[in-house]
């Protein structure tokens, strides 16, 4: 009986600490989901949803991740025109695709209560960004004077990432092109001395000194400012009365396609980009939330200038890759470039 008592008050110690052991690896799981962030889709919801973007994978993939981990679903990505519409379930991106398939009227419930921002039924506006100068104030003590001669006094001092590697900065510039023409392109890579790969070369290129003014997307820098450096963003036009609007704006859409397969998986995206789970999610990303801080960002953007919606054509973008190229590596630096090393 002494022998069963002592096994009984052995099994009650041990018992509870696999618990505790597995408890305790739980929140390593839910990093990016905190507790209470999440919104399961119900069983009668098809989890496979194909989003068709035009976003690259830096930008979209951890919006898509997001989504995937805080409801359940399993969303892939297609990123080449599609055949038919009947291919995707969803669109979410920048430009509308050329082919303008016929649209879902869908009237989402979660929108309606808050502020739909949708440009016509079944369109929906999800989030938005604006191009902006950033400065490093340890260099510069006025803002203004900075950007109102920036392409005239500061060659060498401005850097940004290369378009070719990056979707939202290739909006820019084409936009930029489309207004005003070649020009500003060629006074651009003329000032530009190094091209940055990546937007997190970008954000360390200006926290660092190297360059103490940087061109890209404000939330771009969002995190550095968060982290206490000294960065400034201005939506000022950069080049006076030549070039007086130079902020972009774009806005990042959704729709479903009429003859999307899986339509109410669709919808429960749409509801869900709405919630206030991934509105709240966007402040940590590239991109402005519409439902928090839309006309902050709005004002600031305007206290300055008008700013120019971006401007969006498979073709044009072609044509403007081949322009870049040879204005930002004229061919004898391409051929330098490409020498077998």
């Amino acid at each position: 009986m002494k022998l069963l008592s002592v096994w009984l008050f052995v099994f009650v110690i041990i018992a509870p600490v696999p618990g505790i052991l597995f408890s305790s690896s739980r929140p390593k799981e839910q990093k990016m989901v905190p507790p209470g962030d999440t919104q399961k889709a119900p069983q009668s919801v098809r989890k496979n949803v194909v989003v068709l973007t035009d976003l690259d994978d830096p930008l979209i993939t951890p919006i898509i991740d997001f989504i995937n981990t805080s409801t359940g679903l399993s969303i892939s990505l297609l990123k080449e025109k599609p055949l038919s519409d009947s291919q995707y379930d969803l669109y979410m991106g920048v430009c509308t695709p050329e082919q303008i398939p016929a649209i879902s009227a869908y009237r989402s419930t979660v929108w309606e209560k808050t502020d739909s921002f949708s440009r016509q039924q079944g369109v929906f506006i999800w989030a938005l960004w604006h191009s902006s100068v950033a400065i490093n104030t340890l260099f510069f003590e006025d803002r203004d004077r900075v950007v109102s001669r920036l392409l005239t006094d500061y060659t060498g001092k401005l850097t940004t990432i290369n378009p070719l590697n990056d979707s939202l900065m290739l909006l820019v510039f084409f936009t930029l092109t489309e207004v005003y023409g070649n020009e500003i392109i060629e006074e651009l890579c003329s000032v530009v001395p190094i091209y940055q790969e990546d937007r997190n070369s970008l954000a360390f290129s200006i926290e660092s000194g190297q360059y103490p003014i940087a061109l890209g997307i404000d939330g771009y820098f969002r995190k550095s400012m968060s982290k206490g450096y000294p960065l400034e963003l201005s939506y000022a036009p950069f080049g006076g009365d030549k070039y007086p609007e130079t902020t972009v704006r774009g806005e990042n859409i959704a729709f479903i396609p009429e003859h999307a397969r899986n339509m109410k998986g669709a919808e429960y995206v749409i509801d869900f980009l709405g919630s206030e789970i991934f509105q709240g999610h966007l402040k940590g990303t590239c991109f402005t939330p519409v439902q928090h801080g839309r006309a902050d960002l709005e004002d600031s953007a305007r206290s300055a200038g008008n700013v120019i919606p971006v401007k969006c054509s498979a073709t044009g973008f072609e044509k403007f890759k081949k322009l870049w190229l040879e204005t930002a590596y004229p061919e004898g630096v391409i051929n330098l470039i490409s020498q077998p090393k």
